[in-house]
C-alpha cells in the first residue's frame, strides 16, 4: 500500500512562491507518485498545530514543504504530540531562504527532494530539547541548531532586514556584520556531564546539524545521529579577533580560532545574571536567565538520500 503523507506546506517560505511554482511542485508530486493530504499554514505556529493534528488523525508520515523554520515547528509539534515519535517519518521539500538542514543532506532543490522522498530511504536522527526557566517553564524542541548570544543577535537583525528585503539570502550575512557593532559579551555559567565553566561569553551554537545562516558552518563536526550535540562557544573578543572569527566562519574553519571552546555534550545547563537572547532553528525564543538543553537520541525517522 502506498504511503499517504500529511503535507504541511508553508506557501510563504522564502517569499518566492508563485501559483506557477506551486503548480509545478504539485505536478512533480503527482508524477512521483507521492500521495498526500495537504495542510496549508496561515500563520506562525500553524505548522506545529498541524503536525499534532495530523498525528491525531493517524498519519505517521509528514512531508514538510518550507524552510528551516517550518520544519522546526513540525518537529516541535511531533515531539509534543504524545505519540511514539520513533514511528514517525519526516521528509523535507526545502523552500526557504537558508535550507540548512536540507543542505547537510545534500538536498539542494525541490526536484532532488521529490526523488529522495519517492525512494523512501530513512535514517533515525536526534532531536534537541530546550527547557526555558520561567515562572511556567517552556519547552522547545529543535532539529538543526540552538544558538544564543551573538548568534541570536544576528537572527534578531536578520528578521528586521527581512521586513524590507524579503527572501534575500544575503540578509543573514549583512546582519552578521551589523551585530558585530551591536552585541556585547555577558558572563555565563555552563555545566554539563563533562564541562563546567564560567566566562564572559560572546556567542554559542549547539549543533545537531552542521550549517546555520544559509551555509555557515559553526559546528562543522556535528552529526545528527550520534546521540550528542556539538557546542561551539566563544569568550569575549576584541574587534580584531571578531574579524578573524568571521573570516574563519565563512571558510568553515571556525574551530581553529583560539577563543573557541569546542565540546560534545548530551545535556547542558546555562545560567546568567543577565537575560540571554537565544534562537532555535532561526526562530527567536523568550529572554530568560537560565535554560537546560539535552539531546533526544534517535527521536524520529528522516527521509534521506
Amino acid at each position: 500500500m502506498k504511503t499517504t503523507w500529511a503535507l504541511i506546506a508553508n506557501k510563504w517560505a522564502g517569499y518566492k512562491t508563485s501559483q506557477k511554482k506551486w503548480n509545478r511542485i504539485e505536478q512533480m508530486l503527482l508524477d512521483a507518485p507521492i500521495a498526500y493530504t495537504p495542510f496549508y499554514t496561515q500563520k506562525v505556529g500553524h505548522a506545529r498545530e498541524y503536525a499534532i493534528e495530523a498525528l491525531q488523525q493517524g498519519f505517521r508520515s509528514i512531508l514538510v514543504l518550507g524552510g528551516d523554520g517550518t520544519l522546526s515547528e513540525v518537529v516541535d509539534g511531533i515531539m509534543k504530540s504524545g505519540v511514539d515519535t520513533t514511528q514517525v517519518t519526516v521528509a523535507l521539500l526545502p523552500m526557504g531562504t537558508g535550507n540548512d538542514w536540507a543542505r547537510y543532506w545534500g538536498i539542494r532543490s525541490i526536484e532532488r527532494a521529490v526523488e529522495v522522498v519517492a525512494k523512501g530511504k530513512t535514517t533515525f536522527v536526534d532531536v534537541g530539547k530546550v527547557v526555558f526557566a520561567q515562572q511556567e517553564p517552556s519547552v522547545r524542541y529543535f532539529i538543526n541548531a540552538f544558538g544564543f548570544g551573538f548568534d541570536a543577535r544576528v537572527i534578531q537583525i536578520t528578521n528586521q532586514l527581512q521586513h524590507s528585503f524579503k527572501g534575500r539570502s544575503w540578509t543573514y550575512t549583512a546582519a552578521l556584520f551589523a551585530a558585530v557593532l551591536k552585541h556585547r559579551s555577558q558572563v555565563m555559567h555552563f555545566s554539563s556531564d563533562n564541562w563546567s565553566e564560567s566566562f564572559n561569553c560572546y556567542t554559542v551554537s549547539l549543533g545537531n546539524g552542521t550549517f546555520t545562516g544559509g551555509g555557515i558552518r559553526q559546528t562543522p563536526l556535528a552529526l545528527p545521529n550520534d546521540g550528542c550535540l556539538d557546542v561551539m562557544a566563544m569568550g569575549e573578543l576584541s574587534f580584531l579577533k571578531i574579524v578573524k572569527a568571521i573570516k574563519l566562519l565563512f571558510t568553515g574553519k571556525l574551530l581553529q580560532h583560539p577563543s573557541v571552546r569546542n565540546q560534545r555534550i548530551t545535556q547542558l545547563k546555562v545560567q546568567s545574571e543577565q537575560p540571554i537572547v537565544s534562537e532555535v532553528d532561526g526562530i527567536l525564543q523568550p529572554l530568560v536567565n537560565e535554560f537546560s538543553v539535552q539531546v533526544m537520541p534517535n527521536a524520529l525517522q528522516f527521509v534521506c538520500p
